[in-house]
């Protein structure tokens, strides 16, 4: 009977771990060294590792924090000349994350804030 529970838990943290790992596709690492909002999510200047979920999703995750922020339906987009990096629109005070170009992915991230965009700057940063 001992042994049956233990094939039990094997069995449960087996299926839990093949799930998790179904559910991220892809995954780049980066340092981004200013506050940028990603969809409607503000989200502080840091190292964060981002994945392409199943469904259409996009995680942020903090590495030093650990906080997780989905953004909903990427679209994929066609190879840039850049390649490595992430693409973002606007100032010095308010910068918006708008594509991800890397191997791994090449997604442009839908703009949920109203940003005023007329006169924004383009800036890249490079994926570790």
């Amino acid at each position: 009977m001992k042994n049956r529970w233990i094939i039990a838990i094997f069995l449960v943290i087996g299926m839990v771990s093949v799930g998790h790992a179904q559910t991220t596709l892809q995954s780049v690492r980066v340092t981004i060294p200013f506050q940028f909002a990603a969809g409607n999510n503000s989200l502080p200047a840091g190292q964060y590792v981002i994945s392409t979920m199943k469904g259409s999703l996009i995680q942020f995750r903090n590495e030093k924090t650990h906080d997780v922020v989905t953004q909903i339906a990427p679209r994929e987009v066609n190879r840039s000349s850049q390649n490595h990096v992430l693409v973002f629109s606007g100032n010095r005070q308010h910068w918006v994350l708008t594509d991800i170009f890397d191997d791994a992915m090449s997604v442009s991230i839908p703009v949920g804030h109203k940003a005023n965009m007329e006169h924004a700057q383009v800036t890249f940063v490079p994926i570790l």
